[in-house]
C-alpha cells in the first residue's frame, strides 16, 4: 500500500518484501587509466533461468568508502546495509570505495587535483563494466546525497534501466554551500568570503562541482527517475526534492517522514539525529529499501 502527500506524490508505506535466502559477495575492481577503484559486488545466489537487476550505489561527498564511512568521524554503514537489504530482495548491488579512499588508493596526482568531473568518470566507468556482465538483467543507479548529481550525469550519459536520486541536493554547489556555511554559525562576512574563494577557484574540487545544476541535470533524463527525499534530513530537505521534481516531473517522489541524510530513522531532536551518524547498528528506515524494490519491480512490468 502506497502513502501519498496532499500533492499526491507517494510519501510511504511499502509492502514487506519476501527475502531471498542466499547472496554471494565479491571484491570488484574497475580499471582505470589513473588507478583501480575497489569495491564490493553483492548478488541473489546465482540460479539457472534468473538474472537480477544490479544496483551502483554511488556514495556522498567527503572522503566515504563503500559502506558509507568516512575518516573524519562519520560511521553508519548505511550503503552495505543498503546493499544488505537490496540484496535480500533480490537485486544485486556494487559499492566501492571513493578514489583515494579505502582500498582505492592506487591512483595517480594526489587530492589536490581532484575535480568533480573525475567522480563522475569512476561512477560511468563502473556502469560500463556492469553493463558488460551477463549475470544482470538491467542496471540501475542509486546517488546518495552528492552522489545524487553525479549518478544523473551519468544516467543521462550512459545506458541504465533507472535512477534513484537519494538524498540529492537541488540546487548548484554554491547554494548548497550558502546554506551550510549560514547553519556553521558563521556571520555574513565570513559566508561571503568563503564563497568568494569558491568563485575563483581557489578550491578546484568545488569549483567543479558548482558548473553543475542538479535540476537541470535530472531533467535530462530519459529513464525512469525516483526522488527520495527524508524530511528529518539536516543537510537537505524537501525543497530539493521539489526543485528536483519540478525538474523531473514524471519521477516518482517519495518522502520519508522521520528519515535521516543517513537513511535511518530519527526523532525530532537535533542531538539524537546528529547521534545516528556515528551508530552502525541502527538499521536504515523500515520503508526506503521497499520504495527502491517497489519502483525497480514495477519497471520490470513495463
Amino acid at each position: 500500500m502506497l502513502s501519498l502527500d496532499s500533492t499526491y506524490h507517494i510519501q510511504g508505506i511499502f509492502p514487506k518484501q519476501n527475502p531471498a535466502r542466499s547472496s554471494y559477495h565479491t571484491n570488484y575492481r574497475v580499471h582505470l587509466p589513473d588507478g583501480v577503484l575497489s569495491g564490493e559486488l553483492m548478488a541473489p545466489e546465482r540460479r539457472k533461468g534468473y538474472k537480477p537487476p544490479v544496483v551502483l550505489i554511488i556514495a556522498g561527498s567527503g572522503p566515504t568508502d563503500r559502506n558509507g564511512n568516512s575518516i573524519l568521524g562519520l560511521h553508519t554503514d548505511c550503503y552495505q546495509q543498503l546493499a544488505q537489504e537490496l540484496n535480500s530482495q533480490g537485486i544485486a548491488s556494487l559499492r566501492y570505495d571513493k578514489r583515494w579512499i579505502g582500498e582505492s588508493m592506487n591512483f595517480k596526482g594526489s587530492l589536490d587535483s581532484l575535480r568533480f568531473e573525475d567522480y563522475v568518470g569512476d561512477a560511468r566507468a563502473c556502469i560500463r563494466q556492469l553493463r558488460t556482465d551477463t549475470n544482470f538483467s538491467s542496471v540501475y543507479v542509486i546517488g546518495h546525497s552528492e552522489g545524487a548529481l553525479i549518478g544523473a550525469i551519468v544516467s543521462h550519459e550512459e545506458k541504465v534501466d533507472g535512477f534513484v536520486s537519494l538524498a540529492g541536493a537541488g540546487f548548484p554547489a554554491e547554494s548548497v554551500l550558502r546554506k551550510q556555511l549560514t547553519q556553521s554559525g558563521l556571520d555574513q562576512a565570513g559566508v561571503e568570503k568563503n564563497l568568494d574563494s569558491l568563485k575563483k577557484g581557489k578550491e578546484l574540487y568545488i569549483s567543479s562541482w558548482n558548473n553543475y545544476d542538479p535540476a537541470r541535470e535530472i531533467s535530462k533524463l530519459k529513464v525512469p527517475v525516483m526522488i527520495i527525499q527524508g524530511l528529518r534530513d539536516l543537510q537537505v530537505d524537501r525543497a530539493d526534492a521539489e526543485k528536483l521534481a519540478a525538474a523531473a516531473p514524471k519521477a516518482w517522489v517519495v518522502y520519508m517522514d522521520s528519515m535521516n541524510h543517513v537513511l535511518k530513522g530519527v526523532p525530532a531532536d537535533k542531538r539524537a539525529n546528529l547521534s545516528t551518524y556515528n551508530h552502525p547498528q541502527l538499521q536504515l528506515y523500515p520503508d526506503l529499501v521497499p520504495a527502491i524494490v517497489s519502483f525497480i519491480r514495477s519497471r520490470k512490468k513495463e
